[in-house]
């Protein structure tokens, strides 16, 4: 990977994670109140039985394939949402085991007497460009 190894460039932004996930999930719920309304619309009485037929397909259609989307759309936000609650947990399960093993060293400082380095910043990963 340019500029870096791939540990160096791999980071999840937790909270633009979580906010994408909420976002989702809004539109999920808008979705499957539009096929609530839909369902509500009737394709009787619109003159024709051939309109009428027409006018129902539609909006059996539409009713099914935003039931579609709304379903992928709620499996997304769930799924990112897992990845986050996931990803943090081994931030922290990482950042312990190094607390563990650096406070194992005399003074912090590893097996030659040298000073740990800083903490380094935890990683964000990037979903690509928006």
């Amino acid at each position: 990977m340019p500029g870096g190894s791939p540990s160096e460039e791999l980071f999840i932004d937790v909270v633009a994670v979580a906010m994408l996930a909420s976002t989702l999930d809004t539109a999920s719920d808008d979705m499957s109140a539009a096929v609530n309304v839909l369902g509500s619309i009737s394709g009787q009485d619109l003159g024709c039985a051939e309109l009428d037929r027409a006018a129902a397909d539609f909006r059996d259609r539409w009713q099914g394939g935003i039931r579609k989307i709304a379903s992928a759309t709620d499996g997304l936000a769930v799924a990112l949402t897992e990845t986050c609650d996931a990803y943090s947990a081994q931030v922290h399960a990482t950042a312990a085991a190094l607390g563990a093993v650096g406070s194992a060293l005399p003074d912090g400082g590893d097996s030659a007497g040298n000073a740990a380095p800083p903490p380094a910043r935890p990683p964000v990963v990037l979903l690509g460009d928006f």
